[in-house]
């Protein structure tokens, strides 16, 4: 029988008793993820999301809290925290048991991951020692030993700065830099692993191809596809379609150099802590320039629409990640359910992924497709619209005029059953509406 994990059950009641009976926040640093028990997590949120309103927790209002979020806690349980902490004096020793406790179940965490992915064939140990630092930083962290994590930027360099030999660019004119971020958002259906393909396999042949006219600075680039909703024949239905739209043949020397540049995993255990070393252990085993995760609900492990959670997983996860390899990413990722007012700015459309705004608010850039209407009367077509609400301008898209824009017009495959995506001409393009809804969730490699 496995042994249960490390936790401080009794300090945890503590804590919450003194905030509920005497309405003052968590002990500073305290987060309610820290807490093992469930229903002291839900009871800690309330807490931290009253007082950020504004609001004294107390007995009365944490319940309602409760009630709101739609939490199983019940009300008695809330009435025992509020008449034991009436008469208890706050300990910090209380803390540190939780913050301890937490550490421990984390260590825990990542060895059980490291264990899995030793197993795995082309383990790179480098990798798997940089994520164990990356984890040793953030137990330091929230020991109380803060890491500095600010960079200073000197005011003379960025007066004389040249952006046109900028080295860390990789993408249209600073459209992404090394290091940089894009939020892929589309309707459930609309296509858009094929769209991933497409957009790797584009930049992997660089610069004698472009991604719809997102152009490489940096020549042919390599792509990990990390994703957990298609099965190894989806994934070369893709390839197939998309090679035959470019005009590859399937025993071209091309072909090659795509197998070299371009590798695709399927993973549908790992999320969380778990998934951010596997992601750091992929790009650095394949030195890729871009890694695609598709889609990004499934990896996360948290609830996407919780600030805090998704602060966390896309901040102290993926973040470091990012830094430390240069690598850029692509987050593929669901619409929300279409609004009722079906009038949007193209500014409002950043904000089109189901979840926190954190997602869009992250990403340094955001690419919408949305399904174009079709008249009434007339059969519906598969034309879609790639825009980018936020970076656009940056990213050198051109209309069929040679004008910079930031939308382009596509469409899925003229050919029956050809799974590719299609520029189509503007003179095809109409007013659009809105967009549509939400996600599912080892490794396996299958190269290109």
């Amino acid at each position: 029988m496995e042994p249960l994990p490390p936790s401080a059950l009794d300090a945890e009641r503590h804590i919450l008793a003194v905030s509920v009976a005497q309405g003052t926040p968590l002990p500073s640093g305290l987060l309610p993820s820290y807490f093992f028990e469930p229903k002291h997590q839900d009871i800690a949120s309330a807490i931290t999301g009253l007082l950020d309103e504004g609001i004294t927790p107390d007995e009365l209002t944490v319940s309602e809290r409760l009630r709101t979020l739609g939490s199983n806690v019940e009300a008695f349980a809330i009435s025992e925290l509020g008449t034991a902490g009436a008469f208890i004096q706050p300990n910090p020793a209380w803390a540190d048991a939780v913050i301890k406790t937490f550490n421990l179940r984390k260590l825990a965490e990542q060895a059980r991951a490291v264990l899995q992915v030793v197993g795995e064939p082309g383990a790179d140990p480098d990798a798997i020692l940089l994520a164990q630092d990356q984890l040793a930083r953030s137990l330091q962290v929230r020991k109380g030993q803060p890491k500095e994590t600010s960079q200073a930027f000197n005011f003379r360099t960025m007066v004389d700065a040249d952006k046109e030999t900028d080295p860390s660019c990789v993408l249209g004119n600073r459209f992404l830099c090394r290091g940089g971020s894009c939020l892929l958002v589309s309707q459930t259906g609309a296509g858009k692993s094929a769209l991933v393909t497409h957009a790797a396999l584009s930049l992997a042949l660089a610069p004698g191809h472009d991604f719809f006219g997102i152009r490489s600075r940096k020549g042919p680039l390599t792509s990990v596809i990390i994703q957990s909703e298609n099965d190894e024949m989806d994934v070369a239905e893709s390839i197939q379609g998309t090679l035959d739209g470019m005009g590859i043949p399937r025993g071209s020397q091309l072909v090659d150099q795509l197998a070299d540049r371009v590798f695709y995993y399927r993973e549908a255990v790992k999320t969380g802590e778990a998934f951010g070393l596997l992601l750091r252990e992929l790009v650095t085993r394949h030195k890729a320039d871009c890694v695609w995760i598709d889609p990004i609900l499934g990896f996360a492990g948290v609830d996407l629409s919780d600030q805090e959670a998704a602060s966390h997983f896309l901040r102290h996860i993926i973040q470091p990640v990012l830094q430390d390899t240069g690598v850029i990413l692509f987050s593929v990722h669901h619409t929300t359910k279409p609004a009722k007012d079906k009038s949007s700015s193209l500014a409002d459309l950043a904000y089109a992924g189901s979840g926190s705004a954190e997602l869009a608010n992250w990403h340094r850039a955001v690419m919408v497709l949305t399904k174009d209407p079709t008249a009434e009367g007339m059969e519906e077509q598969p034309f879609y619209t790639l825009r980018i609400p936020k970076r656009g301008g940056r990213a050198g898209l051109k209309d069929d005029q040679g004008n910079y824009t930031s939308s382009i017009p596509l469409r899925h495959a003229r050919e029956q059953g050809r799974i590719a995506w299609e520029r189509r001409s503007q003179s095809q393009v109409v007013s659009q509406t809105t967009v549509s809804s939400p996600a599912k969730g080892s490794p396996r490699r299958f190269s290109a």
